[in-house]
């Protein structure tokens, strides 16, 4: 019996010293041997320096998330070349898909109309060229076509020149429909003296492309030499694609391009392009037929831009002047 209260009274003074302790606030030692294992000490610092890292724990490098650890670097859209020739080329770069259509969209927002010869374009070995025409005379069988609009582009694509014509005759059909000249595109179209005379400065020297070129030079009154001319029209697969006829232009646009031209009235300068850039398809393929009807030709071989040859030019003229001293 004795035992028994003195257990009963050492419990009761246990439990007294437990609820003192944790009213004063001061842990209990199993929670402090807890906190010790931890969670390291706080060290006081006042001398201004950044805490040191306890030894023992190493920080951990942040690893990229899967949705940005194999990420490309974002294209920006200041990034996008704004000439439309060098749109394919940059999506190439960056490994990104661009429709020819849309490649096409971009050429024909910055076409300007009846601009003339655009100013400081340096133009390389090849042109192609297209005319829009207009009927004169009588009707049916009778009636003639004379020139109404011209247009020039470079190996790019890009706009070289353009031009309405005032043509020198009455006009009997405007052809609005197909040609996209009108009556009233004549207030500033320009004469065809001065259009001859800019057409035959863009073509002295250089290959010229077209698709049927040999009407073109016709209405223009113009002439070029036959060695220096790539005709789409004529190209001996193209024409077994139209099986062995004449193929048209819109056909091996879209089949060779993927682009759809022609779909409502015709533009000279997108049949330009169309016409430079299929020819760019098949250009080995061109001058391996053009050498069987040329094959003693002396001309030197021209790069794609032209520039390949005038660095030959530069380099003869280079030569010519140390042999005279």
């Amino acid at each position: 019996m004795m035992q028994s209260q003195n257990l009963s009274s050492n419990w009761k003074a246990l439990q007294a010293t437990l609820q003192g302790e944790n009213s004063s606030g001061k842990p209990s030692r199993p929670e402090k041997r807890f906190q010790q294992k931890h969670e390291p000490a706080k060290r006081d610092n006042h001398s201004g320096e950044p805490p040191r890292q306890e030894q023992g724990l190493k920080k951990r490098k942040a690893l990229p998330s899967p949705t940005t650890r194999n990420r490309r670097p974002a294209v920006r859209a200041s990034d996008t070349p704004d000439d439309a020739s060098d749109l394919a080329s940059f999506a190439a770069e960056h490994d990104i898909s661009v429709p020819q259509q849309t490649i096409a969209s971009s050429f024909a927002s910055a076409d300007r109309p009846n601009a003339g010869l655009t100013p400081g374009i340096s133009i390389g070995k090849f042109v192609a060229l297209d005319c829009e025409m207009v009927g004169i005379g009588g009707t049916g069988a009778d009636e003639s076509s004379v020139l109404a609009r011209v247009s020039v582009v470079d190996w790019h694509g890009r706009q070289v020149y353009d031009s309405f014509v005032k043509p020198r005759e009455r006009v009997t059909d405007w052809r609005t429909s197909i040609s996209g000249v009108g009556a009233w595109h004549m207030s500033t179209a320009r004469t065809l003296e001065e259009v001859q005379a800019s057409i035959a400065g863009l073509l002295d020297g250089r290959i010229l492309v077209g698709h049927g070129i040999r009407h073109d030079l016709q209405v223009l009154l113009l002439s070029h030499p036959r060695s220096d001319i790539r005709d789409t029209s004529r190209h001996p697969p193209f024409r077994k694609l139209a099986g062995g006829k004449t193929p048209g232009l819109k056909k091996l646009a879209r089949s060779y391009l993927g682009w759809e031209i022609q779909t409502g009235t015709h533009s000279s300068i997108e049949d330009a392009r169309a016409t430079m850039m299929v020819f760019r398809q098949c250009k080995e393929a061109f001058e391996a037929e053009h050498s069987k009807k040329f094959p003693t030709s002396t001309r030197q071989p021209a790069s794609e831009d032209g520039t390949g040859s005038r660095k030959q030019k530069k380099k003869k003229k280079q030569q010519q002047r140390k042999g005279k001293r």
